[in-house]
């Protein structure tokens, strides 16, 4: 379309804003901008026409232009509201959020009335911090503006995000009750009783959206929202080929119902769907993105990443390819290809270096790779530029963790729980510091939170039924593995958790029981089988633990895992002939040099076990090879050298893994190993100390302290340190005998 044949007269500003707008649909701005050019010839102080140029370079990436443009529109027209909105607008993306919330405050004074301004006003306030503010023109736009809905719904959010449940229900319901056939009204409170657990009531409220308007196809998607929470995969898929139907153009629906085949294991059926999207929309850069998410969902690393970089030139302003640069850096992570994965997250940055998820993901980067004080300044950028995340204060509060500084960790936890205590994640976090360091009874009530606010998370209620079985609440931890299947009967984490404490129990039928439950509600998947072979073999069945694994590696033959369980069974029988080829076959399977390290390390166990030292240290090397950035590879590494006697290797070895994870009890345990056999006492008791410290629930650690203790001839410590030991693992009889000789020692002396 050429700039003549859409051309309005340039003389008139409102044709032509109306023949830039419809140009800017079809997204070509280069000619938009030629128009509002000409345009400007003739009228140069026009504040809508500024504006709209200021809007095209914004569209172009421009943001310093459009930033200029917008100043200029204001210059020319100051009491437009629209034009300060859209400075509010431009503002936000350079982070000045505060000039951002003065201009919107500009743009309300102008036009009091507009409810659009006071909901935005109250997200930007949000973003700030300004929590009581936000609230303030949340209910201000309901003031001004009762027949908009819109402004419940942000007021509704806002109560919901500071967990005021009740009071947000009764905001939509009165939103409803202005509304009663309003679409997005009754979606909004199906989306509300869904995340409240209350899924029958969310399916009603679905109904009655598609009631009010069955030609809607949001209607159909969000229906199929509703039917994923249930597992109820059909119904979902019925819902969203009625919502394509529908809006044949919109390929949202598409790409959902692709993740709904793939949820499905209908392999096949999504990476079709994607590839014909790819093949009818090339220049869709959402439709590579999403053919490359199945692609890495299915293991194919090499082909995700394809797609990936096929999306970035497509994509219509730099920024927008940040997302998908980070989707680039999280595949080189995991291939354990570091420096790629610090390449993509590092031009993700100078994409868009305003985004500040972008400075998050580095932070994880610098955080795995145990650079704690780079990750620490990555992450305090992000929660600079975007001050209301508390995923950003989690992520500190990792890091904290990381350093040992538990008081540190748990303060950033109790800020995000704070600035956002309607989210579940902050108050599981805040569970997983305390049970980490020992406070296992303080962690019962910050999870039992978790659940209150996210009550279907059957993740979340797993982890409260391990912690109710471990603190010794037996029957309430069996009623929450129930709740937990049937919170998501489609989802394999509540089976196994029952299965979990059927084992602990020593109820081995049960435990299988839980499976082949598991086993006739969901599709199959190595996961499970795995599982079930587990079980059988704990319960002495070993021809049926290895049927279900080389079920495994039949029906998967593209899963390291199944090798790696049916190498994992030979060797425990002591066949390490067959051991050994089911792991080199796992080797070759392992779609990323990190994956390959569990079976290098178990290759290694084999020669060793056969006396050939020389091949066991090949293994264990090529593993750290191979994951240079696994703590774990080089503390076994470091356990190999200290079996050969050969100190200084392992102290190495042991050095490095400390320094990728310090606060690893196992690694901090083995370096008091390593002193004792130096005969350096003093340094094998600090060693021991910060490994009882970093994890006071490891019985080994205890027993560790111990043999440092009575080598040092302390009885009444290493008593003390051999009776937590016991405490902690009862059934230990290692732990018993060490308890009676020291007991026998004491009475000797006494």
């Amino acid at each position: 379309m050429s700039d003549q044949t859409v051309s309005a007269d340039p003389t008139n500003p409102q044709a032509s804003l109306r023949t830039v707008t419809q140009v800017m649909r079809g997204q070509d701005y280069a000619a938009a901008e030629r128009l509002l050019g000409w345009a400007l010839d003739f009228n140069p102080e026009h504040g809508g026409l500024l504006r709209r140029m200021s809007e095209v370079r914004a569209e172009q990436g421009d943001e310093a232009g459009a930033l200029t443009w917008a100043e200029e529109a204001i210059s020319a027209d100051g009491r437009d509201a629209e034009t300060h909105a859209h400075m509010a607008t431009v503002l936000a993306r350079h982070g000045r959020f505060a000039e951002a919330e003065a201009a919107l405050e500009q743009a309300a004074e102008i036009r009091p009335e507009s409810a659009i301004f006071l909901r935005r006003l109250a997200d930007l306030r949000l973003l700030l911090g300004k929590t009581a503010e936000a609230v303030a023109a949340a209910r201000r736009a309901v003031e001004v503006r009762p027949d908009d809905i819109g402004g419940y719904h942000t007021l509704a959010a806002l109560q919901q995000r500071f967990g005021e449940f009740e009071s947000a229900a009764a905001t939509l319901q009165e939103a409803i009750e202005r509304e009663p056939r309003n679409p997005a009204a009754l979606r909004r409170m199906s989306d509300f009783a869904l995340s409240r657990g209350d899924v029958e009531a969310a399916e009603l409220w679905a109904a009655r959206a598609i009631g009010a308007a069955p030609e809607d196809p949001l209607g159909y998607n969000h229906e199929a929202t509703v039917a994923l929470a249930r597992g109820r995969y059909p119904a979902a898929e019925a819902s969203l080929r009625r919502a394509m139907e529908l809006s044949p153009a919109n390929t949202t629906f598409a790409r959902r119902l692709g993740d709904t085949l793939m949820r499905r294991g209908d392999w096949a059926g999504a990476l079709t769907g994607a590839e014909q999207m790819v093949s009818e929309t090339p220049d869709d850069p959402q439709a590579h993105v999403h053919l490359g998410g199945l692609l890495a969902a299915r293991g194919d690393r090499g082909g995700a990443r394809a797609a990936f970089e096929r999306a970035i030139p497509l994509v219509r302003r730099p920024a927008d390819a940040a997302p998908v640069m980070r989707r680039l850096s999280g595949l080189a992570q995991q291939r354990g290809d570091m420096a790629d994965a610090m390449l993509w997250a590092e031009r993700a940055i100078a994409a868009n270096p305003r985004e500040a998820e972008n400075q998050n993901h580095l932070a994880g980067l610098h955080l795995a790779a145990g650079d704690l004080a780079t990750a620490h300044a990555a992450a305090t950028r992000a929660l600079d530029l975007a001050p209301a995340t508390p995923g950003y204060l989690r992520r500190l509060s990792d890091i904290a963790a990381r350093r040992g500084d538990l008081a540190a960790a748990l303060d950033l936890a109790g800020q995000a729980i704070a600035m956002h205590p309607g989210d579940a994640g902050n108050h599981g976090h805040h569970a997983a510091l305390l049970v980490r360091h020992g406070q296992e009874a303080a962690a019962e009530a910050p999870l039992a939170r978790a659940i209150e606010v996210a009550p279907l998370d059957a993740g979340l209620i797993a982890r409260l039924s391990d912690l109710k079985m471990r603190l010794g609440k037996r029957d309430e931890a069996f009623d929450l593995a129930q709740r937990a299947i049937a919170a998501r009967p489609h989802e394999f984490t509540g089976y196994t958790q029952l299965a979990n404490l059927h084992l602990a129990t020593d109820d081995l039928p049960a435990a299988e029981a839980a499976l082949r439950r598991a086993l006739d509600a969901l599709p199959p998947s190595a996961a499970l089988f795995r599982r079930i072979s587990e079980v059988l073999m704990r319960r002495g069945d070993e021809d049926g633990a290895v049927s279900w694994a080389e079920r495994i590696v039949a029906e998967f033959p593209s899963d390291p895992a199944g090798p790696g369980h049916l190498g994992g069974l030979h060797l425990a029988a002591g066949r390490l002939d067959e051991a050994a080829a089911a792991m080199r076959r796992a080797v070759d399977l392992s779609p990323t040099p990190v994956a390959a390290m569990g079976p290098m390390q178990r290759l290694s166990d084999i020669a060793t076990r056969r006396g050939e030292m020389g091949e066991a240290l090949r293994w264990s090397r090529r593993a750290v090879e191979a994951a240079p950035l696994e703590a774990g590879a080089h503390g076994h590494l470091a356990g190999l050298h200290l079996s050969q006697g050969n100190l200084a290797a392992a102290e190495e070895a042991i050095s490095r893994a400390i320094g990728l994870a310090p606060a690893n009890a196992a690694l901090l345990r083995r370096a008091s190993e390593i002193r004792l056999r130096y005969g350096d006492m003093d340094g094998a008791l600090s060693w021991a100390e910060r490994a009882t410290a970093a994890n006071p629930l490891d019985p080994q650690g205890h027993n560790n302290e111990a043999s440092v203790l009575l080598a040092l001839n302390r009885i009444d410590g290493a008593e003390c340190a051999a009776r937590k030991a016991l405490a902690l693992d009862p059934d230990n009889a290692s732990f018993s005998r060490r308890v009676n000789y020291l007991e026998a020692i004491t009475a000797d002396r006494a």
